[in-house]
């Protein structure tokens, strides 16, 4: 008697964790609130196949983009000639064979992959890498695709050694990957190509792990409330606020003629800023520079050693003063 068929997991898998805290990517900014609210139910994919290139899938490849800038150096497109697999086993059973002959000859590959359609219905992938852009490397990675995906045609050879074939590539932008990737016409299956599976994927450590920083120790070092000697406030910088508020602004940047009010600065989970690590690093370094300053050039010790109040009453000061609590409230960027 077989065994009834269920999905891979029977009960909902996240992170638990009690405080928030942020992780630093090369090009990415994360920030990872505590989950709260009912556990989301597990999806069921029994007897389903994946129908187009999804939107977070976009959004994980620009994720992963982003952040291998300094490993990705070419690209060599891959296709095949008069015959190709029309079925998607087959033709990840290529890649597979590929990339393991190519680990053989580079042993420090790291690469990622994508794949797309032509117009005559051909499968085909773009191999984004870090093998140095060479003649004899172009002719290393020609050979072993002809020889998995050739069938002996001397027109496959020749394209695929053609110099526009393997070229220098930098990743600099994700956007600009998926936007040079994503066309449509080329993401939509064919009729009759059947169990396509994933459009793209990556080597395991191509995306490095994220430098991990606790909000409360930034809030610690970088939250500011002084007054002056008649209790007016002079300064109130709350680091976590500012944080979002700047990365929601640059967020809002990014969307362009679709700008709109970020949901950055009013969502109390977890996101993700691409890009957002240059403007993270950029207020780090202006909090210090103005901290610096005003400790060598100002006085802004409090009266009496008077404690930091918390920053509920903080809050309640500022609203009483009106504008005389608006404190720095701006960045150079």
């Amino acid at each position: 008697m077989s065994a009834p068929e269920t999905t891979l997991v029977t009960c909902p898998i996240f992170q638990t964790f009690e405080d928030t805290h942020l992780e630093l990517y090369p090009g990415s900014f994360r920030m990872k609130r505590p989950f709260t609210g009912e556990a989301p139910e597990p999806p069921t994919r029994l007897g389903t196949e994946i129908q187009g290139f999804s939107k977070k899938s976009r959004i994980r490849l620009r994720f992963v983009a982003d952040n291998c800038t300094a490993k990705i150096k070419t690209q060599f497109c891959m296709t095949y000639g008069d015959v190709w697999p029309i079925n998607g086993r087959s033709l990840k059973a290529d890649l597979n064979r590929f990339r393991t002959a190519v680990k053989k000859h580079y042993p420090l590959l790291e690469d990622l992959w994508i794949a797309e359609f032509q117009t005559r219905g051909c499968p085909h992938f773009h191999f984004f890498s870090n093998i140095s852009l060479t003649p004899q490397n172009h002719a290393t990675l020609t050979r072993i695709w002809h020889k998995i995906a050739g069938y002996g045609q001397d027109k496959h050879l020749r394209v695929h050694g053609h110099e526009s074939n393997f070229i220098e590539w930098s990743m600099t932008n994700g956007n600009y990957l998926c936007k040079y990737l994503d066309k449509e016409h080329q993401k939509a299956i064919p009729e009759g190509f059947h169990n396509f599976g994933r459009w793209w994927g990556h080597s395991r450590n191509l995306v490095p792990k994220p430098t991990t920083v606790d909000l409360q120790a930034i809030s610690e070092k970088f939250d500011r409330f002084n007054c002056d000697e008649y209790g007016v406030i002079t300064d109130d910088r709350d680091a976590e606020k500012q944080l979002i508020r700047t990365l929601g602004r640059f967020h809002e940047k990014r969307l362009g003629k679709y700008r709109k009010r970020s949901f950055i600065r009013k969502t109390n989970r977890s996101f993700t800023v691409l890009g957002g690590r240059k403007i993270y690093d950029q207020l780090i370094e202006f909090w210090s520079k103005e901290d610096e300053h005003d400790f060598t050039g100002n006085d802004f010790s409090r009266p009496d050693n008077r404690p930091l109040p918390p920053k509920s009453k903080r809050a309640e000061t500022s609203k009483i003063q009106g504008d005389c609590g608006s404190g720095v409230d701006s960045v150079p960027f």
